[in-house]
């Protein structure tokens, strides 16, 4: 459900980038199938190089991303998986701020247990716009670190309501 949210909480043009699968999903299929969000093939190497060039190429026209530094729904919700250093190498290598934000409680609204089969019901959407994060000064050398720093500002409403703690 943190797509149709970063639509409701974000009103300015944005692009999502986000896992190629998705474009068979039912009904989660509209968000990526306009051409204007970046689809990344994680099955295919040139797939992914092609997406990053994509990313680099908005990030040069001012075009904001939303990326879910996780890269998959984690299997145990709402405890957050090792984000991968992708978007963290993106933000340095273009000094772009990361804007971290929390889905608190989209968990409960739609838990999958595979394609057909999960948990769904209605409910309000908690979500938490956190300060930017600014990658100015830093280099390739600092990725693991942001990652991290930016994982922790994202657990912490996750923490203080579910108690999630990170690794």
């Amino acid at each position: 459900m943190d797509i149709p949210c970063v639509y409701v909480v974000f009103k300015q043009f944005f692009l999502i980038t986000g896992k190629k699968e998705i474009e068979n999903w039912p009904l989660f299929n509209v968000f990526y199938t306009s051409g204007m969000n970046i689809l990344v093939d994680r099955k295919n190497k040139n797939g992914s190089i092609l997406a990053l060039k994509r990313m680099i190429n908005e990030i040069d026209k001012q075009n904001p991303i939303v990326l879910f530094p996780e890269g998959t729904i984690s299997p145990k919700a709402p405890e957050l998986i090792k984000f991968k250093p992708g978007a963290f190498s993106l933000a340095i290598s273009k000094q772009i701020p990361i804007l971290p934000v929390t889905f608190v409680s989209n968990w409960q609204r739609l838990q999958r247990k595979n394609f057909w089969l999960g948990k769904a019901g209605p409910g309000f959407a908690d979500v938490v716009v956190h300060k930017p994060v600014y990658t100015n000064n830093l280099t390739k050398d600092d990725v693991k670190k942001l990652a991290k720093q930016v994982q922790a500002i994202i657990n912490k409403p996750l923490n203080e309501r579910w108690g999630c703690t990170l690794d």
